[in-house]
């Protein structure tokens, strides 16, 4: 699958990803992998790119900088990145939230109607990812909260903190769940999912990159995305190095 117009860069586009298998992580190869990756390298063919693992602060941070063309896989959309960064189409629908609670807290924990109930209690500690959007609705609600929240560098780390009784909830997406848990080298048994009714629902998932990207190499991303959920026609477009950088030309356009 080729994207349809090679968006013309002096060097490959960057694309970074943070380590959130089984969507995009460094495989025991050092090779970027996770199925979310491929559909983007997939919906990139044709057009020279550089795939490279980063920090979520870092990742974040080099989009917001817009010093180069740079992109980056699996993002919520939130209005303080719209205001630094473009946004590709949903690369990923939402999925719910779990809230994951020590097995030994399921007779206090799990008879609570919500997690209105569950965020009430006065001395309760949520854990939760550096640098990590829940999405716009869960965000909100636990910056109500700042001082009871516990910060860990990844997943793992904060299901770790959970059985460790560092925290008493961490939030975790219900697909990546059972890896995570594998990951921190958790027994299943350790932990409860509880399936709040008033969780807010999970967010798309999206490519963020900087606006020196261009908004021309969205719109082409987008379509190749499209093709691969309905063979969407495409222009046919064609690399012209005497055309200045950054330049998008379809064949046959003088």
């Amino acid at each position: 699958m080729l994207i349809a117009c090679a968006q013309v860069f002096a060097d490959p586009l960057l694309v970074t990803y943070i380590e959130k298998p089984p969507l995009y992580y460094t495989d025991g190869n050092g090779t970027p992998a996770g199925f979310l990756l491929e559909r983007v390298r997939t919906a990139l063919t044709g057009l020279p790119v550089s795939i490279q693992p980063r920090s979520p602060r870092r990742a974040i941070e080099e989009i917001q900088a817009n010093t180069i063309p740079i992109c980056s896989i699996g993002w919520f959309k939130t209005p303080e990145r719209e205001s630094f960064a473009l946004f590709s189409d949903a690369i990923l629908p939402h999925t719910p939230w779990l809230t994951v609670v020590r097995a030994s807290k399921r007779d206090t924990l799990s008879h609570l109607p919500n997690l209105s109930a569950l965020l009430a209690l006065p001395k309760v500690r949520i854990g939760v990812v550096a640098g990590f959007s829940y999405g716009k609705e869960l965000d909100q609600l636990l910056q109500t909260l700042a001082q009871r929240l516990d910060v860990a560098p990844n997943e793992s780390s904060n299901l770790r903190k959970l059985v460790a009784w560092h925290v008493d909830a961490v939030f975790v997406n219900a697909a990546e769940l059972d890896y995570y848990l594998n990951d921190a080298q958790i027994p299943a048994a350790e932990v409860v999912p509880l399936n709040f009714p008033d969780m807010p629902q999970g967010e798309d998932r999206y490519l963020m990159c900087s606006r020196k990207t261009g908004p021309m190499l969205m719109q082409q991303f987008n379509e190749a995305l499209r093709q691969q959920n309905g063979n969407t026609p495409r222009t046919r477009c064609v690399y012209r190095p005497d055309r200045p950088a950054q330049g998008i030309f379809p064949l046959g356009m003088s």
